[in-house]
């Protein structure tokens, strides 16, 4: 076949359309695909070993040797719809039959995503040869034809060599980096959450009847509440601390529930979707963000209905005054402590407090070490942040921290002792504080404690 070109003419349009190809490949294959309860994206670079990249936000990255061919596909996980989850879940009745049904839905858009590749390439082709500034019908054909024949060799001998064995001897970024175990614990949590979810949930009714034995001892029997407040902290994304917090709200009688921060772990819109089962609490959730939020989870926050974000104002809820103030980290997608942030949100907190029309009888501060700073010029103080529950007194003031309601999170399971769940409730009767119930979950050792401490005492004072 006779192009009608000279012998160089052709090799530098061949040229040309493979690097048109290559350009436009590289910066326009990015593409999002639905799954299910899925979003997934897919993107294609050229010129690198032939491997896969898979992306999970916000947890990292995992890459491995796939194929044989220059090119590397990139797989990024990029929304997970729960509420659809649950239905795929419910609906076909077994984990292992949605895992394979996404896997064909992957292959499924694999293919899609493979002819917009194809078309990418026609096109970057035909762009490469008319750069040259040529114009003739058939050279530009000719650009399109190479780059077509090009791609579509390189994607047939990809999907040919492919070998999804090459997980087995994966590279590990981001958290993952420190930890390449950590994605077997994530396939066994996430198989072993709904069991886990339902344990805690039995040892709520469990605690419900043992602290009603307990009223009915001397002298704890005076424990008599008008309100019950459950304290909560430092989730970090832990779904089985939310079955948790919903069970103790429904058998204690909560009024209305405090969260002192760190609900979410990275602050990202993939971790968004653990504040949709606030609403299902049916009670007030007043949270003052931590440093681990940002203005994008707070944003979702304050579209959930039951919500209360406390960002310096005053708030009476159940007749009770709650002020708190978000974190300095709260207003960045960074996670960061500094001493900068914290002399920041101590001046803002005592701008609050001067500015309150009334005094609070609870502040809440995320942060432990300023919480302590603040013992005695409120009643009670809420505070998190350490992982570390602990009740502190002052004069005429308690500060309460619950410690970490969601076992800390990931990063629970990588210190040599087992964090523990925990939360507290703090039974208010006339606008006094009576006592404090506090609660310790252990999953491993499936062992629990808790202990009431009367603090009654501490305001039993004629100035109160």
């Amino acid at each position: 076949m006779r192009l009608g070109f000279g012998r160089n003419e052709t090799l530098v349009y061949i040229l040309f359309s493979l690097v048109g190809m290559f350009v436009l490949v590289s910066l326009g294959s990015a593409s999002s695909y639905y799954i299910d309860a899925f979003q997934v994206g897919l993107a294609l670079r050229i010129f690198d070993r032939g491997q896969t990249e898979v992306v999970i936000p916000p947890v990292g990255r995992i890459r491995a040797i796939t194929h044989r061919t220059p090119l590397e596909l990139k797989i990024t996980l990029e929304n997970v719809d729960p509420n659809l989850l649950a239905e795929a879940v419910a609906e076909v009745g077994d984990r292992q039959a949605v895992v394979q049904k996404v896997t064909r839905g992957l292959r499924r858009i694999v293919r899609w995503f493979m002819l917009r590749v194809l078309l990418l390439s026609a096109i970057g082709g035909g762009i490469g040869v008319r750069l040259l500034g040529v114009t003739r019908r058939r050279s530009l054909i000719f650009g399109v034809l190479v780059a077509s024949v090009a791609m579509g060799s390189l994607l047939l001998l990809s999907w040919a060599t492919y070998d999804i064995n090459g997980f087995s001897n994966p590279q590990y970024f981001g958290v993952l980096e420190a930890a390449p175990w950590m994605t077997g614990l994530l396939e066994e949590s996430v198989v072993r959450i709904d069991e886990l979810g339902t344990k805690l949930a039995m040892l709520a009714e469990n605690l419900s009847t043992l602290f009603g034995a307990i009223d009915r001892l001397e002298p704890l029997g005076r424990v008599r509440a008008d309100t019950r407040i459950l304290m909560v902290s430092d989730i970090h994304n832990n779904p089985a601390a939310m079955d948790f917090i919903q069970r103790a709200v429904e058998v204690f009688d909560i009024s209305f529930i405090i969260d002192a921060g760190d609900l979410t772990d990275w602050g990202t819109a993939i971790e968004a979707s653990i504040t949709r089962r606030i609403e299902d609490f049916g009670v007030p959730y007043l949270i003052a963000p931590g440093n681990h939020e940002s203005p994008e989870i707070i944003k979702h926050l304050r579209n959930v209905r039951n919500v209360i974000v406390l960002d310096g104002q005053l708030e009476r809820v159940s007749g009770i005054s709650v002020l708190g103030v978000a974190d300095d980290g709260a207003n960045t997608s960074l996670a960061t402590v500094s001493d900068a942030g914290i002399a920041r949100q101590r001046a803002a907190t005592k701008r609050a407090l001067a500015e309150s029309a009334v005094p609070p009888l609870i502040l809440v501060i995320h942060n432990i070490v300023l919480g302590r700073e603040f013992i005695g010029t409120v009643p009670v103080v809420v505070s998190g942040h350490s992982h570390s529950f602990g009740i502190e007194r002052g004069e005429r003031s308690i500060l309460i921290n619950p410690g970490t309601t969601g076992a800390a999170g990931l990063r629970g399971i990588t210190v040599p002792r087992e964090v523990p769940y925990s939360m507290a409730i703090l039974h208010i009767r006339e606008w006094r504080p009576i006592a404090v119930d506090t609660i310790h979950v252990y999953n491993v050792k499936s062992t629990f404690t808790l202990q009431r401490t009367l603090v009654e005492d501490v305001f039993d004072t004629p100035n109160w």
